[in-house]
């Protein structure tokens, strides 16, 4: 029978492994910048009538970003004082317990009931401490359920409902795309200094894709590379090997990413969320060297990706653990 416990001692149950425990860590100090970053911004920009105005493109499409369609279509919009589309906090337990269907997975209750994924389908995960992790993320829920942050809860959705329809083949090819046409196999000649920093931050990343899987990934500053199919064919086999939930992660890190290789190399713990999140955004961060931070927008972004980042690397961790 399970029993309602408090948000610290699911962490402790959920995170064994002090390796977990800062990849949380990471997540909740992210969420927790995106709350003060965007909350001083709305108080600075807000009119009369409660609506957020800046003139900044950049800071505009920031603010854009953050109304996010959930997979039923819903929509809301995570800046400081905006309940619109959201969810009231209707429970007051949150609760771990052996899934009823089968023994071997366990599910998440909110009040006693099981938790249900935005298709309807309960919310049984393969792991006990991927369901504490739920269960912490939907525990520290304050007055409004913040879905759009709720990263780990998000990927469980994903991997159960599968809201694309496609089959794990598809989605395989779908995301070696991303391997054809890395960012980090592409160099700018001009200026040097990003070119410096490309070979600084992007080679050590080649290399190690290319010692892990033994196989050729040219590095080129044309337009468009040639990856060898059987290049290609080496990572299909990796990914087709992954337990579903686990590709399902690996997946959410490579799209955070827009690089194949990164998210690979973050998933394999190759890379830390934070390494990975500035090899990602290099070229960001190299504009904002030479030309200073956009209002507000820089910092979201970075703490945005972080913790998508780590949600993903967490994620792939616990799945079997």
């Amino acid at each position: 029978m399970a029993s309602p416990v408090s948000s610290a001692c699911l962490l402790t149950r959920a995170l064994p492994a002090a390796r977990c425990r800062s990849l949380l860590d990471v997540i909740t100090t992210s969420r927790r910048t995106l709350k003060r970053k965007l909350s001083n911004f709305c108080d600075s920009r807000r009119l009369a009538d409660g609506s957020v105005v800046s003139s900044n493109p950049l800071t505009q499409r920031s603010i854009r970003s953050l109304r996010t369609t959930q997979h039923d279509g819903s929509s809301t919009l995570s800046t400081a004082g905006a309940t619109v589309g959201k969810i009231k906090r209707f429970y007051k337990e949150v609760t771990v317990q052996r899934a009823t269907s089968n023994p071997e997975l366990f599910e998440v209750c909110l009040d006693g009931r099981t938790l249900k994924t935005p298709l309807k389908h309960p919310m049984t995960v393969p792991s006990k401490p991927l369901a504490y992790m739920i269960a912490h993320e939907w525990d520290v829920q304050d007055r409004h359920i913040e879905r759009e942050r709720m990263h780990l809860s998000s990927l469980c959705n994903t991997a159960i409902d599968n809201p694309s329809g496609e089959s794990l083949e598809n989605r395989v090819d779908q995301l070696l795309e991303y391997l054809v046409t890395d960012t980090v196999c592409f160099r700018s000649e001009s200026p040097e200094d990003l070119y410096n920093w490309q070979l600084q931050s992007w080679d050590p990343l080649v290399e190690w894709f290319s010692t892990q899987y033994n196989v050729e990934l040219p590095v080129t500053t044309q337009l468009s590379s040639d990856v060898p199919s059987g290049t290609i064919d080496v990572a299909r086999d990796y990914c087709l090997s992954l337990h579903p939930w686990e590709f399902t992660g690996l997946d959410y890190a490579v799209r955070t990413a827009k690089s194949f290789i990164i998210g690979d190399a973050l998933v394999r713990g190759h890379l830390s969320p934070e390494q990975a999140s500035s090899a990602a955004r290099l070229e960001v961060l190299f504009q904002i060297s030479r030309f200073g931070e956009v209002e507000w927008h820089h910092t979201i972004d970075e703490a945005d990706t972080t913790a998508r980042l780590a949600a993903a690397s967490l994620f792939t961790r616990n799945v079997q653990a």
